[in-house]
């Protein structure tokens, strides 16, 4: 936030806006991260859907499909175990 209420100074000091004021713009704060899991039915459920997608993909026979599918999986997969 000091970055855009700076640059806000440096424009109504170089030009004509001088209805700017770095004060007007609101502080950020910062909300408490609440870590959510997935639980064993969610994921199977995901892995599932997956597993349907490089189906699907393999049956269209596009290279990119196919390629995306078994990306998309094991970025899951390592997501899921990391």
């Amino acid at each position: 936030m000091t970055h855009i209420k700076a640059y806000i100074k440096r424009l109504s000091d170089n030009s004509k806006l001088n209805n700017l004021v770095p004060g007007d713009v609101p502080n950020c704060k910062v909300l408490e991260k609440r870590i959510a899991y997935l639980s064993k039915e969610e994921m199977a459920l995901l892995m599932r859907y997956l597993e349907e997608h490089i189906r699907e993909a393999n049956l269209s026979g596009k290279k990119h499909a196919i390629y995306s599918a078994y990306l998309w999986r094991a970025v899951v997969r390592m997501l899921y175990t990391s």
